[in-house]
C-alpha cells in the first residue's frame, strides 16, 4: 500500500487538512484528491458537560442543529445523555438548547427555517417520547405531542413527510405496518399511503421531492428496493438479483431522479465475527440496480454514502469495528472511500474521527464528529474540480 502523511494548519479555530490518500487494490495512484478537508473545532462554554456532537443538521451555512452527547462510551455501554445544540457561526462556539435533555435515543430534529422547527425527545427511558416545537429559533418550545400524525420531515417550507409505523399480528407473530404520510400545505392537511409491506419491518425511505422516493429493506426474500412517482400512492419494485447473505439496508441515498447508491450489509464466512458491506447503484431511479466493485471496503462495513454530483461520491468505513483484524494497522481507521468517476475507481482518504450526519449544503459536504478526542468538530468536504 503507498500512503502519505497527512499534514494539517491552524486558521483560527479551523483546521485544514492536506488529506493522505491510502492506494490499495482498488486503485495505485497518489495523485490529490479533487477536494479539500476542512475540520473546524468548537467550543460550548455554556455545556453542562463535555458534549460529543452526533447528527447534525445544517439549515445554512452558518446555522445548525446538532445533537450533543455524553455517553454512552467508545465500548458502547451505557445510555447516556443527549441534548439539543445550536450554533450560529459555523461550528466554532455552541450553546446547549434549554429544556431539550433526554436520554435513551437521540432526538430527532426537524426545521422548516432557522426560526420554526420541531425536536421528538424521550426525557426518560420508562416515558414516551414528546414533540417540542420552537418559532423562535429555540429560545422557548412548546409540548405539541400529537400534533402531528409523524415527525416531519421538511423538503420545503410546504411540502413535508413522515412515516407511522402500526404492530400487527400475523400467523408468524407481530410485525409492523407502515405508511408514508404527506403534507403539501405544511402540516394542515395529511394524505397516507402504505409503504411495500415487502420492504420490511424496518424500512429506510427516502424522498427526494414530493412526487419521488424510495423504500428498501432486507427480509428473508433478500433485498428489496422500490420507488413512487406519485407520492407514494404507488409503488414500483426493482429488479434487482439480492446480494448473497445480505442482511441489512444500512442506507440509500439519490442525487437525482435517476442516480442513487445503496449500502447492503452481508454476513463475513463462517466462523468470523462481524459484517461487510455491498454497495449497489442505479442509473434508471431504481428500477435495476447493478453492484459496485468497490476492494477499499472489501470485508469491512460501511455506514453511508453521499455523492456530490453524478462522478463525486463518498462512503465512510470505520475500521474500528473490527479491531481483530491484523490488517487494521495497514489499514488506517476510520476511513474515507471516495469516487471522482462514478464508481468505476475507488482510492481511499484517512480522517482522524468517525463522521455522522453528513448532508450536501450548497456544493459540499458537511458532517459531524463522534469523538471523545475531538469534542465539537464539523468537518466540511470541497470540492476542488
Amino acid at each position: 500500500m503507498i500512503g502519505a502523511a497527512s499534514v494539517a494548519f491552524r486558521i483560527g479555530s479551523a483546521f485544514v487538512a492536506a488529506v493522505a490518500v491510502s492506494a490499495g487494490a482498488a486503485a495505485q495512484s497518489t495523485a490529490r484528491p479533487p477536494f479539500e478537508v476542512h475540520w473546524v473545532e468548537g467550543a460550548c462554554s455554556s455545556c453542562s458537560a463535555a458534549w460529543r456532537l452526533g447528527e447534525t443538521l445544517f439549515t445554512s451555512r452558518t446555522e445548525a442543529w446538532g445533537v450533543g452527547e455524553t455517553g454512552p462510551g467508545m465500548s458502547g455501554e451505557g445510555i447516556g445523555a443527549r441534548v439539543l445544540l445550536h450554533t450560529s457561526d459555523n461550528g466554532q462556539t455552541w450553546r446547549e438548547v434549554p429544556g431539550t435533555k433526554c436520554y435513551g435515543v437521540s432526538p430527532r430534529v426537524a426545521f422548516q427555517d432557522a426560526k420554526r422547527g420541531w425536536i421528538e425527545a424521550q426525557s426518560d427511558p420508562a416515558l414516551d417520547p414528546v414533540m417540542l416545537r420552537t418559532v423562535d429559533g429555540g429560545a422557548t418550545w412548546r409540548d405539541v405531542t400529537g400534533a402531528l400524525p409523524v415527525f416531519p420531515h421538511i423538503l420545503d417550507a410546504d411540502d413535508w413527510w413522515g412515516i407511522t409505523s402500526t404492530p400487527v399480528q400475523t400467523a408468524h407473530g407481530e410485525a409492523w405496518s407502515h405508511a408514508l404520510m404527506r403534507t403539501v400545505d405544511a402540516g394542515r392537511h395529511w394524505t397516507r399511503s402504505p409503504v411495500p409491506g415487502g420492504a420490511g419491518d424496518f424500512p429506510i425511505v427516502r424522498m427526494l421531492s414530493p412526487s419521488v422516493g424510495w423504500a428498501g429493506g432486507v427480509t428473508s426474500g433478500g433485498l428489496a428496493v422500490f420507488r413512487t412517482t406519485d407520492g407514494g400512492r404507488t409503488w414500483d419494485e426493482s429488479r434487482t438479483r439480492t446480494p448473497s447473505k445480505a442482511t441489512q439496508l444500512e442506507d440509500l441515498f439519490f442525487i437525482n431522479p435517476r442516480r442513487g447508491w445503496l449500502i447492503v450489509d452481508y454476513t463475513l464466512r463462517e466462523g468470523v465475527n462481524g459484517s461487510g458491506s455491498y454497495v449497489l447503484a442505479t442509473v434508471d431511479g431504481g428500477r435495476t440496480w447493478a453492484r459496485l466493485v468497490v476492494q477499499a471496503i472489501a470485508a469491512e462495513p460501511a455506514f453511508w454514502v453521499r455523492f456530490l454530483s453524478e462522478t463525486l461520491g463518498f462512503i465512510f468505513v470505520d475500521r474500528r469495528a473490527d479491531q481483530a483484524k491484523a490488517s487494521a494497522v495497514d489499514q488506517p481507521a476510520p476511513s474515507l472511500v471516495y469516487t471522482s468517476d462514478g464508481g468505476n475507481r475507488w482510492d481511499v482518504v484517512t480522517v482522524p474521527d468517525e463522521v455522522a450526519g453528513c448532508q450536501a449544503l450548497q456544493g459540499d459536504l458537511v458532517c459531524s464528529a463522534r469523538s471523545p478526542r475531538r469534542h465539537l468538530a464539523v468537518l466540511t468536504i470541497h470540492p476542488t474540480r
